[in-house]
């Protein structure tokens, strides 16, 4: 079929050739530099992909540090129970205060006991009528039928208006014995059974009567006034406490140092996988033998034929990259920079604290943590803890020496924080916001794959022209030929008829 304003194309009539594959063989040649261009598509595709990856990573190390650059980050307090059994901390509030609990009593619910029946709970009760179950909520009179109803039917009957009784049942397969209890705690819980004498007596074997339940009570730093609650989960002076056991317990409001030891460690394990990422992307070496594939050699292969071959085809987008290298380097040199504008004796190293670069040189410079030698440092050197991570500068960086003073003072957490920020700016200026890889926005990939897009477009009108006028020769060849055995034809006939 001709292509829309080229050629007629005549394909091999008069000359038996396959013109289109002739045309086809000789295009392949001619579309080496708009496949060229497709390859470096997909390579800057790959490389802002793995840039975008990098500061993902990152941001993960900056988020690590955010709350260690901030005094408030160490602040926390956390409230211990002195006693477990009596009282859980089950939740903490920043503002609490340490108290001492005396409980009296603990919450309870309502609740009634029958007495074991002496028939087979497996079959069918014989007797029947009508009993009534009442609650805080409300009152429902709860049918038996005899030879019909059963010990399961009795309970799923009361437990399927519990929410209008506020009461459920449950029949102890050991004791045999039914139970009526309140869905809530307290004073103002209660259970109330009535109703026909021979159904009480027969079928439940309880007495008809009512119970209540029971509020906690308790005292704060032996105050006079005693605290009541319809639960066992109360507050004291901000802090939720689940009472468990009558008595006196102290709680006691303390720096949360576990706290401040896990987000250490957090950062630790963060700033060691930027590390691993940066030094893998940097080093990794191009697989020269495996190229992007184009759409007709991806026609040729399997998926899993593809997936493997890109997995090598894209390894090493980011060998030796300038500006990954220049990020490890300035990390490892903040980590070994001390601390300045502290007191002589202060801790103005990482490493005073357990924290240290590994002296083997195949972690690249990765991060050890002494446990032990940073908990005892939270313990007895805590404000130098916290002033190691969060010390502000107030020097410009406008300059090299501004900037290598700044770094100087600022504490760690501060350091990585800025540098991390500065870092994830940049790569962000470079590969854009858009969540599109092949987005062409004003970022310098995006203008990279405007500028590759029009050149593909140029080369490819430039091959459609190459590839009409092959057709045009093919065709005036073919039309060539026909006149030719038209005039043997001709002179055929006219020798036959001599």
């Amino acid at each position: 079929m001709p292509a829309i304003g080229g050629p007629i194309r005549i394909s091999g009539m008069s000359s038996g050739m396959d013109i289109d594959k002739l045309v086809s063989d000789l295009m392949r040649t001619e579309r080496l530099p708009l496949d060229k261009l497709h390859r470096q598509k997909q390579e800057l595709v790959w490389k802002r992909e793995d840039y975008r990856s990098m500061n993902t990573t990152l941001l993960s190390l900056r988020n690590s540090v955010n709350d260690l650059r901030l005094e408030s980050g160490f602040a926390k307090t956390k409230v211990t129970s002195s006693n477990t059994n009596l009282a859980d901390v089950i939740s903490n509030n920043a503002a609490a205060t340490s108290a001492v609990v005396d409980v009296k009593s603990l919450a309870t619910g309502a609740i009634t006991f029958g007495d074991s029946v002496a028939y087979d709970t497996t079959k069918p009760i014989a007797s029947g009528g009508t009993f009534t179950i009442e609650g805080k909520n409300g009152k429902e009179t709860i049918t038996v039928t005899a030879n019909v109803s059963s010990v399961k039917s009795i309970v799923d009957s009361v437990n399927a208006k519990s929410s209008t009784t506020g009461v459920k049942a449950y029949f102890d397969e050991n004791t045999k014995r039914f139970m009526f209890s309140s869905t809530e705690m307290g004073s103002k819980a209660t259970v109330t059974v009535g109703g026909d004498a021979a159904v009480l007596t027969n079928v439940l074997n309880i007495k008809a009567g009512s119970t209540k339940g029971t509020d906690a009570t308790y005292t704060i730093n032996g105050s006079t006034a005693v605290i009541s609650s319809s639960s066992n989960t109360v507050d004291v002076n901000g802090i939720m406490v689940a009472l468990k056991g009558t008595g006196t317990l102290t709680l006691a409001t303390n720096t949360d140092k576990d706290g401040a030891q896990e987000k250490i460690k957090e950062f630790v394990a963060k700033y060691n996988e930027l590390v691993d990422k940066l030094s893998e992307a940097t080093t990794t070496r191009p697989n020269r033998n495996f190229e992007p594939l184009t759409d007709s050699e991806k026609e040729a292969l399997t998926d899993k034929q593809i997936e493997q071959w890109e997995k090598k085809a894209r390894q090493g987008t980011l060998y030796s990259d300038d500006f990954l290298e220049s990020t490890l380097t300035q990390l490892r040199t903040m980590i070994r920079t001390p601390l300045e504008g502290v007191k002589d004796g202060h801790v103005k190293l990482l490493s005073d604290i357990g924290i240290k670069q590994s002296s083997d040189y195949k972690m690249n410079g990765k991060l050890e943590i002494d446990e032990a030698k940073l908990s005892e440092a939270l313990n007895t050197k805590f404000d130098q803890v916290v002033t190691l991570f969060t010390k502000p500068s107030t020097t410009e960086g406008k300059t090299p020496t501004g900037a290598a003073t700044r770094r100087a003072e600022q504490g760690f957490a501060e350091r990585i924080y800025e540098e991390a920020t500065k870092r994830i700016d940049s790569v962000s200026k470079k590969i854009g916001s858009s969540a599109s890889l092949e987005s062409m926005d004003e970022s310098w990939f995006g203008k990279e794959l405007r500028n590759l897009s029009r050149e593909e477009s140029r080369v490819n009108d430039r091959l459609i022209d190459i590839e009409n006028r092959y057709y045009k020769k093919f065709t005036a060849m073919e039309k060539a030929l026909q006149s030719l055995n038209n005039k043997g034809n001709w002179l055929s006939q006219q020798l036959g008829a001599m």
